[in-house]
C-alpha cells in the first residue's frame, strides 16, 4: 500500500516552466525554491519530521532561516504581537515589584566610623581632612558617590 507523503519539491508547491525563476545570478543552476518556513508544512508524514523534509529533497537556498531551528513566524497582526509583549512585561514588572516590596529590611544598624571616618588612623594626611581617599567608608558614603 503506497501512501503519497508530503514534500517540499518543487512538485508539490508548483513549478514554472519546469525550474523556478532565480533572480539572484550568485545561486547558479540552483533551483530557487518558494520561502516557505518549516512550521508552517504539515506536522506529519516526513522522512525528517524535525525538519520537515524527506529524504532526496532539494534544500532550500536560505535553510538556516527557514528550517526547523530558524525563527518562529508569528502568525497574529502587529495590535496582538505588542498586546502580548505588554502583558509578559507587566507580569515580570509584577512580579519584580513583589519581590522588591517583600524582601525583608536589614536587622541591624549599618557600620559608622568615628573619628571623620578614621582619617588619621587609616593614614590619611592630618593637614588635610578634605582629601576622603584613605578614609573608612561607611555604606552611606558608598550611596551618596553613587549619586554624585
Amino acid at each position: 500500500m503506497a501512501t503519497s507523503l508530503p514534500t517540499s519539491s518543487p512538485k508539490r508547491y508548483g513549478e514554472h516552466g519546469g525550474r523556478w525563476l532565480d533572480p539572484e545570478p550568485l545561486t547558479g543552476d540552483y533551483p530557487n525554491l518558494p520561502q516557505l518556513p518549516a512550521n508552517e508544512k504539515p506536522p506529519l508524514g516526513w522522512d525528517n519530521m524535525q525538519d520537515r523534509r524527506n529524504f532526496g529533497d532539494v534544500v532550500q537556498e536560505q535553510d538556516e532561516i527557514l528550517g526547523a531551528w530558524g525563527p518562529t513566524v508569528y502568525q497574529g497582526n502587529t495590535r496582538t504581537v505588542v498586546r502580548d509583549w505588554l502583558c509578559f512585561s507587566a507580569f515580570i514588572g509584577v512580579i519584580a515589584g513583589v519581590a522588591y516590596l517583600s524582601y525583608p529590611r536589614a536587622h541591624f544598624t549599618r557600620r559608622s566610623y568615628p573619628y571623620g571616618g578614621l582619617h588619621l588612623e587609616l593614614g590619611g594626611d592630618p593637614n588635610n581632612f578634605e582629601d576622603r581617599r584613605m578614609d573608612a567608608r561607611s555604606h552611606q558614603d558608598i550611596l551618596d558617590a553613587k549619586a554624585e
